[in-house]
Order: structure tokens, then sequence, then C-alpha cells
């Protein structure tokens, strides 16, 4: 017969990669995260130093599990270019036990989710762009420190959906200083109508 199903708890677990990419075009008022601005040589040395580091990391990792999912986060991944996304990735696949198409996230500035940007990162394998719209308000994106305005953030999340992505997750933040209920209610009406995967 079929051997009964484990109980949730007792299955094995996949481990997931994240990868930490530290820069951003500015610094946010509000970002606590290990963040940098940086010119382009300086990502370029990064990523040479990251797939650098891989094969060291994976030389300490011992479980044979396939990582089933891949996590750029940062930061701003989207800055770098893809064919620098790949090379990271091809880096991990090489050194690490990956899955054969481990589920990869990337994490989105809405200015940087254009339609030939978003058909690379397909390329790529990314299936799920979380996008960090944090406001629809062009007041509050200004507040924020954002380099995108609240038309901007519709027409990126819009770009996303289009591009095929399995999943579109948008970041919005609550509680802003002097944030009012109707505000926050507009952000979350804004939100439903473009209708993504996640929020």
């Amino acid at each position: 017969g079929m051997p009964a199903a484990l109980p949730r708890e007792t299955r094995p677990r996949a481990p997931g990669l994240y990868l930490h990419l530290p820069f951003c075009s500015s610094i946010c008022p509000y970002c606590d995260f290990s963040v940098r601005r940086a010119g382009v040589p300086a990502r370029k040395r990064f990523v040479e130093h990251l797939v650098a580091e891989v094969p060291l990391a994976a030389s300490e990792w011992t479980d044979p599990t396939p990582f089933d999912t891949v996590y750029f986060g940062g930061g701003t991944p989207s800055l770098l270019p893809s064919v620098d996304l790949a090379r990271v990735l091809d880096a991990c696949r090489e050194h690490l036990p990956l899955a054969p198409a481990p589920w990869v996230f990337l994490e989105a500035n809405p200015e940087d989710a254009t339609p030939e940007t978003c058909a690379a990162w397909r390329a790529l394998g990314v299936r799920t762009v979380s996008l960090g719209v944090q406001s629809f308000s062009d007041d509050a994106l200004r507040f924020l420190g954002r380099r995108h305005d609240g038309r901007r953030a519709r027409a990126a999340t819009e770009t996303a959906l289009d591009a095929g992505f399995d999943t579109v997750s948008v970041d919005l933040i609550f509680g802003l200083p002097g944030q009012t209920e109707e505000a926050w209610r507009r952000d979350l009406e804004a939100v439903v109508d473009l209708a993504p995967g996640h929020v």
C-alpha cells in the first residue's frame, strides 16, 4: 500500500538561500538594513567577491538537501544588471545543492521594473518579484525619501504583473507619522485595484 503521509512537522524541510546585495541608489531615512550607496565599480567588485565566496561557504555546508528557494534581498538587488545576478546564481548552482528550478525571489525598486528588466529577471528564473512600493501617495513617498512617485508605483506593479511572474508582491508601510486612516485606506484600495498576488 501507499506509505502514510508524514505529519507536516516531521517532513524534511528544504533549506533556502538568502543572498544580501547591500546597494541602494539612495538611503531611505527609515531604513534599518545593512546598505550603502556605491557606484558601478564597487558593485562589480562586490559581485566578484560574492562569486568567490560561494565555494568557500559551500565547503562548510554539509546538508545534502537541495535549496528549493534563492532569495535576492538587500539593499536593492534590482540595481545589479541581470548578467551579474546570473553569475551569482551560476556560482550557487555549481557549488551548492540547488534544486533543478529553485523558487527565485528578487526584491526590486519600482523605478527598476521596466518591461526589459522584468523580461531579463524572468529569463533568470525569478518567480517572485517583490516591489518596494511603500505607498501610492506622492506626499508619503517624498517623506520616505523614495525615488518613485505614486504613478510610477502603479505602472511598475502593472509592468511586473504583465511580465508573467508566478507572484508579484507589493510592500506597503503602515503607521507613518501623521498617516490618517483615510490615507491608509487609499493605499489599500490602490493595491487591491492592482491585484498583485501578495501584499
